[in-house]
């Protein structure tokens, strides 16, 4: 965390000494792919006083490239903004999602419900999930945005034309978009219980005989800016947890991923799938959560977003 010019001095020290320890081991860095993401709360007090701020969130590198702050930086594939929402994310998958889509529908004739589904699955929506439990959306709209390419192609399906979205996805014994970003969360956590993959988010779990494994919600402060408490609630950290915490215990002690999958597929038939989609009005956003809460849960540990 940079709160003061020293802070600032000892990164760009931090920065110079990874360049030369890079160089020694004749692994040397290219200085121009070098980018700088900020995420800013709130100016320091020390820097506020100063008449040109924004000099100190400038880095420089040996080699004497500037390093600027930046609006966006691609990580892996994924658009991480300063800002830290997903919106560019959000629409970049949206807008490739869409462009594959429609080449399938310019290059095959046929709207079997076969060939059609086996398509989707297999070139749009990868797209639509790659490191989803990382930037899956919470607000309605951007949740219909993506949704909106499965919708346009299932119209395209023979013999469904008819049929309003949501019945579409009943004829074709398909799940939203959204439930699958959720489900993708819960595989997630039971792989981080049974360290199958890196606990990078440091999250807890509790034992109890009632409930089975009960993740640990984290707190925060509640005099943080609302901004940002607000994404701290939607991010991967807190979602998780109240996710995995409102399955029934036999979902949580699968000892395989198979049998998770299926023990899962059995428990999510049993909620309603109706996501936000443009022109139907839905009794809630569909998520997980708001069907647990609207019935209650057992287990009063579970948090509530």
């Amino acid at each position: 965390v940079i709160r003061t010019i020293m802070d600032q001095a000892n990164l760009q020290k931090d920065l110079c000494s990874v360049v030369r320890l890079a160089n020694l081991n004749n692994m040397a860095l290219h200085d121009q792919k070098f980018e700088l993401l900020c995420y800013t709360l709130r100016s320091s007090e020390s820097l506020r006083e100063l008449p040109f701020t924004a000099s100190y969130y400038t880095y420089e590198t040996p080699g004497g490239f500037s390093l600027q702050p930046a609006d966006f930086v691609k990580d892996l594939g994924v658009l991480l903004a300063a800002d830290g929402s997903w919106k560019r994310q959000i629409a970049r998958v949206s807008t490739c999602a869409t462009r594959v889509a429609n080449w399938i529908l310019g290059a095959f004739k046929c709207r079997s419900e076969g060939v059609m589904l086996t398509l989707f699955k297999a070139l749009v929506r990868p797209i639509l999930e790659y490191c989803s439990v990382v930037w899956s959306p919470t607000l309605l709209g951007e949740v219909s945005q993506l949704e909106q390419v499965q919708r346009n192609f299932t119209r395209r399906i023979n013999g469904l034309q008819k049929l309003g979205y949501w019945e579409r996805l009943s004829a074709l014994n398909l799940q939203s978009l959204q439930r699958r970003r959720e489900r993708y969360t819960i595989i997630h956590m039971w792989k981080i219980y049974n360290q199958l993959v890196p606990n990078g988010t440091s999250v807890e779990f509790t034992e109890t005989t009632r409930f089975g494994h009960r993740a640990v919600v984290p707190t925060y402060n509640y005099r943080a800016q609302r901004a940002v408490s607000t994404k701290f609630e939607h991010s991967f950290s807190v979602r998780g947890p109240i996710l995995w915490n409102t399955l029934p215990k036999s979902v949580k002690e699968a000892t395989t991923l198979p049998q998770l999958k299926v023990e899962l597929g059995r428990h999510l038939k049993g909620y309603p799938d109706r996501p936000p989609t443009r022109g139907y009005a839905g009794v809630n956003g569909n998520s997980i959560l708001d069907y647990a809460a609207s019935r209650g849960s057992s287990d009063p540990q579970r948090g509530v977003l």
